[in-house]
């Protein structure tokens, strides 16, 4: 039986998202469109923007995905997966789940930072990343950036945003940015007060099951590893992010 506690959590996703259907604007994808996602750790770019990624290769528009972290740190103290293993096999799961979205294998970047220090990387490594991030913008120049949103609960995600926002900080002309929600989706209500924001965009998938099969590539991630006998993503969040609609905002 679910304690009462995830039921609750489920009627205020529902409620939320009921909600933003109503306001959003609906998008769908362009043509001659070209869209960069930055993801905190390999499986955010699927969770958070799958289906966009999906519909936008299906009319072969170009997308490209950067995954920050190696997502090594996802199981601490587990008592069988060791760190590097669990990285390359998040990497395998990015890759298939990506596949499965359509992306060519070219279309996705490793850049193995540290997993847990995307909020404090030693100065160097910030440092490094920031410059990267922006030469990324000024060269690539991706009209529209796919990020972390800043109401992400999420210390990693909400380290992330503070990379690209400092990365993009002083380009004359930087790209326009998209907000994703993921870890958002575990308590919605710190949204309600942005629900009047203009900015609501609505994408309602044409075949969800794509993303939903994306999503089951992560299998470290959405089910358990023995000897835990839980999944690190919780049952109700994935629900949660495998509806038909996935919700962006647009920064103030």
């Amino acid at each position: 039986m679910q304690p009462l506690k995830t039921h609750l959590r489920r009627w205020l996703i529902h409620l939320t998202q009921f909600a933003l259907r109503r306001i959003a604007s609906p998008i769908s994808p362009e043509p001659s469109t070209r869209f960069l996602v930055v993801a905190p750790h390999p499986d955010d770019e699927t969770l958070g923007c799958g289906a966009w990624i999906a519909a936008c290769r299906a009319l072969d528009l170009e997308v490209r995905v950067i995954i920050l972290s190696d997502g090594a740190a996802s199981h601490p103290q587990h008592p069988t997966l060791i760190p590097a293993a669990l990285a390359e096999q998040r990497q395998l799961e990015c890759r298939a789940a990506c596949a499965r979205l359509g992306l060519p294998p070219d279309a996705i970047e490793f850049w193995g930072l540290p997993d847990g220090q995307l909020d404090h990387l030693p100065p160097a490594s910030q440092a490094a990343t920031i410059a990267k991030l922006s030469a990324l913008a000024t060269t690539l120049r991706y009209p529209v950036w796919l990020v972390p949103s800043s109401l992400e609960a999420s210390s990693e995600h909400l380290g992330a945003r503070a990379l690209i926002d400092e990365a993009l900080r002083t380009l004359p002309v930087p790209p326009a940015l998209w907000e994703y929600f993921i870890w958002a989706w575990r308590n919605p209500l710190p949204l309600w007060p942005r629900l009047t924001d203009l900015g609501w965009m609505c994408h309602q998938s044409a075949d969800p099951e794509v993303k939903t099969a994306a999503i089951a590539c992560h299998r470290s991630q959405v089910q358990p590893v023995p000897p835990w006998p839980h999944p690190v993503l919780e049952p109700f969040l994935v629900e949660a992010l495998a509806v038909p609609y996935e919700f962006y905002l647009r920064p103030r």
